[in-house]
C-alpha cells in the first residue's frame, strides 16, 4: 500500500510537471474596445479537463471539453463574451468597459485520475482617453538659423501619459532633445534645421502603446538666416537672446521698442 502511495504521489509530481499553462493578454486596452484572452497550455499527453477563466476572484468562462456545450459564461457585470470568438485556448471580450481593469486568471485542469491544475495571471488595465489629436504650436512660424525655436506638443492627457515624439520633415528627433513639462505636453528647441530651399514641417505624436497613436497636422516653418535682424523688431524673449550677438546694433533700439517692464 505505502509502496503503491509512493508510486502514485510520484505521478502526480511529474503530471504537474508536464502541465504548463501561460497567459498572453495586452497590459493596456482602450475602453470600448474588442480584446481577446489568450491561455496557452501543454497538457503533456494527460488528457484535458477544464479551463476556467477569472477576473479576480470571480470565474467568468468556463470550458469542459467533455460537455455537449463545453463553453459556459457566467453573469460578470459590464463583462460581455464574445462566445462564438472563445474556445479552449481564448477568451474574446467585447466593448470593454473602464472599471474592467484589473487581475486575469486562467486556470487549466488534467483529467482523472490526476486532476492536476495549473494557472497563470496577469494584469490588464483599460484606458479611457478621447479621440483628440495632439496640437503642435510653434513659438514662430519663421525660424532664424542657429537661434532656440520652442516648438511645444499638447496631447490628450491619459493615464498612463501618453509618449510624445517631434519630427521634422517626418525625421524623429531625438528623444534627449524633448522636455515632458507635465502629462500630455512637450517641448523641444529647434536649433539648426536643414538650409535646403523651402519651409520645414514640424509635427509631433501621442502615443500609448496598444491603446493609441495619434498625430497632429503638419507645420510649415519658414527659415532665414540668423543675421537678418529685421526680425528682433518684434521679438520674444528667446529669439532676442538668440540673436544679440548677430545683431548688435539693433539692441539699444530693440530694448526701447520691446520692453517688457
Amino acid at each position: 500500500m505505502r509502496l503503491f502511495f509512493l508510486i502514485f504521489l510520484t505521478y502526480l509530481v511529474q503530471a504537474k510537471e508536464q502541465l504548463d499553462v501561460r497567459i498572453i493578454i495586452p497590459p493596456k486596452v482602450r475602453a470600448g474596445s474588442t480584446v481577446t484572452l489568450l491561455c496557452l497550455f501543454d497538457m503533456g499527453g494527460i488528457p484535458l479537463y477544464t479551463v476556467k477563466w477569472y477576473r479576480g476572484n470571480y470565474e467568468f468562462y468556463r470550458y469542459v471539453p467533455k460537455e455537449r456545450h463545453p463553453a459556459t459564461a457566467f453573469p460578470f457585470h459590464g463583462l460581455d463574451i464574445d462566445m462564438s470568438g472563445s474556445n479552449a485556448h481564448s477568451v474574446t471580450l467585447k466593448d470593454v468597459p473602464k472599471f474592467l481593469s484589473g487581475q486575469f486568471t486562467c486556470e487549466v485542469s488534467a483529467d482523472a485520475p490526476t486532476f492536476t491544475t495549473q494557472s497563470d495571471s496577469a494584469n490588464m488595465s483599460v484606458i479611457e482617453i478621447g479621440v483628440r489629436k495632439p496640437l503642435l504650436i510653434p513659438e514662430s512660424s519663421i525660424h532664424y538659423q542657429g537661434t532656440p525655436l520652442q516648438v511645444n506638443c499638447s496631447a490628450q492627457k491619459t493615464d498612463p501619459a501618453p509618449q510624445i515624439s517631434f519630427y521634422i520633415d517626418e525625421v524623429k528627433v531625438d528623444s534627449d532633445l524633448v522636455q515632458n513639462l507635465k502629462p500630455g505636453m512637450a517641448i523641444f528647441f529647434a536649433q539648426n534645421m536643414s538650409n535646403d530651399p523651402g519651409p520645414r514641417w514640424l509635427r509631433c505624436e501621442a502615443k500609448v502603446h496598444g491603446v493609441y497613436h495619434l498625430s497632429s497636422a503638419s507645420v510649415p516653418i519658414l527659415l532665414k538666416p540668423a543675421t537678418d535682424c529685421s526680425y528682433l523688431k518684434t521679438p520674444t524673449w528667446l529669439t532676442y537672446a538668440g540673436l544679440l550677438l548677430v545683431c548688435k546694433d539693433l539692441v539699444q533700439i530693440n530694448i526701447m521698442l520691446y520692453d517688457p517692464f
